[in-house]
């Protein structure tokens, strides 16, 4: 490697040196000039990214990453749902669990309840007690078709934009055929069925944690692909 080749470091400091030393890069003019065209092919790689594409993309690790998240906060089914290209529905693009019901390539209207909430704010939301029933229309409870007691919902960014939600649930069965109220039961009642644990701040920041990373991953993967790079 010639001397010209080497990495830049700023004046009067050492490359590396003693322990907690940093490690410094700068710019490269040669990368830099091509900075705006190569943001503009992230972001167009972006947009085409689909519910119906989206697997495609996920490595071993990626995969791993997202099921061991899930199973971390206790969430016995996590959804990664992606925005239609006019904005007004989701399509369920990734799903781990889910109680033997596959969502997969499920659109859902995008401006109803919690979700449209998360949509509009960009701001993630943690609840418990939610009490969404299985017969109410058009929700994840009544696709599940299992009562939904604590949702985690934090927005998905890819290639520079707002592409959809990361969604994780604590579901119980519905209750008996027959039964006077579609309410689930409060704790303490005599179901017979173990009351959800709940999500916590900590669940919350553990799926906001996977949504950056894998956002970051996936934004790697596209641009080492615009570059014509291995991944």
């Amino acid at each position: 490697m010639s001397a010209s080749d080497d990495f830049p470091v700023p004046a009067g400091r050492p490359p590396l040196s003693g322990a907690g030393a940093r490690l410094t890069f700068l710019p490269d003019p040669r990368v830099s000039a091509a900075a705006p065209l190569l943001e503009e092919r992230l972001e167009m790689a972006g947009r085409q990214v689909t519910g119906e594409n989206f697997g495609s993309l996920l490595d071993s690790l990626m995969e791993r990453m997202i099921t061991d998240a899930f199973l971390d906060v206790k969430a016995d089914t996590g959804l990664i749902l992606l925005r239609g290209p006019d904005g007004n529905e989701l399509a369920v693009a990734h799903q781990v669990g889910g109680a033997g019901k596959n969502l997969r390539g499920l659109n859902l209207p995008a401006g109803t309840g919690r979700r449209g909430l998360v949509l509009a704010s960009q701001q993630p939301f943690c609840g418990n007690g939610q009490e969404e029933d299985a017969l109410k229309p058009h929700s994840l409870a009544a696709a599940l078709e299992r009562a939904v007691r604590a949702e985690i919902i934090v927005p998905f960014y890819l290639g520079r934009q707002f592409k959809g939600l990361i969604i994780a649930l604590q579901t119980q069965p519905p209750p008996p055929a027959g039964s006077s109220s579609t309410v689930l039961d409060l704790p303490g009642a005599s179901s017979g069925r173990p009351e959800p644990e709940g999500f916590c701040p900590r669940c919350l920041e553990e799926i906001e944690l996977l949504s950056t990373s894998l956002g970051r991953l996936l934004d790697y993967q596209l641009i080492c692909t615009a570059l014509g790079m291995p991944v």
